[in-house]
């Protein structure tokens, strides 16, 4: 058959995250790569988060695997890595986007797999913790981040880059005593961020304890 010329020894599959194949097949999978290229759309100047996905899918090609000398083996083959593609989503219409992400990490979740997502703007984090949460009850989150994304909920529009550990807090997702919140910093567009943070219960440790302390002190 003519099919029989497309082996693996002359063709690969393109687009895969560091190469990974581009399947479905979780058996043998303990990681699965899914990209969610979604962004709000409502910033003045900072759309574009949707092409997150596809900007890093094609940097990934230049990342080696090993990583000598504590990490001298290649991941992809370790976890049995599979790129699963990405989830369908509108920009802009985050009620059906949400809906689709979240059933999307649960697909995988409920099978095993752990999952590597890449954004997509700051909410895609609200459907994975709805997801997650359909498989681990008492969940907890490590939040790295400049900002803690746990402002106050103002106005008509609850769904933000700004609320998603809010709504998270509020919709029972997670663990709030239990999550760290490390690396926030200023400027922020209004005051009392951080009290707000802590308020809901999580931990808060600033960028600037873990840079006096150090980051292995602060993990």
């Amino acid at each position: 058959m003519a099919d029989d010329i497309f082996d693996a020894s002359v063709y690969r599959p393109t687009g895969g995250f560091m190469g990974a194949p581009n399947r479905y097949d979780l058996e043998a999978c303990r990681l699965a790569v899914l990209g969610m290229p979604f962004d709000c759309g409502v910033h003045p100047t900072r759309v574009g988060s949707r092409q997150g996905p596809a900007a890093i899918r094609d940097q990934s090609g230049l990342v080696r695997p090993y990583q000598p000398p504590h990490a001298d083996f290649n991941p992809l083959e370790v976890l049995g890595v599979v790129d699963c593609g990405d989830a369908v989503c509108l920009p802009g219409r985050p009620e059906p986007s949400f809906e689709v992400m979240e059933e999307a990490v649960w697909r995988i979740a409920s099978r095993g797999p752990a999952t590597l997502t890449m954004g997509g703007d700051g909410t895609v984090t609200l459907p994975q913790l709805r997801a997650w949460k359909r498989v681990h009850a008492d969940l907890c989150v490590l939040h790295i981040d400049a900002h803690t994304d746990t402002y106050p909920v103002t106005g008509q529009e609850r769904v933000s880059t700004a609320t998603t550990f809010t709504l998270a807090a509020e919709e029972g997702l997670i663990d709030t005593a239990n999550t760290l919140h490390v690396g926030a910093r200023g400027p922020t567009f209004m005051g009392g961020v951080f009290e707000f943070t802590r308020g809901l219960g999580y931990e808060l440790i600033p960028d600037a304890d873990m840079r006096r302390d150090g980051f292995a002190a602060v993990v």
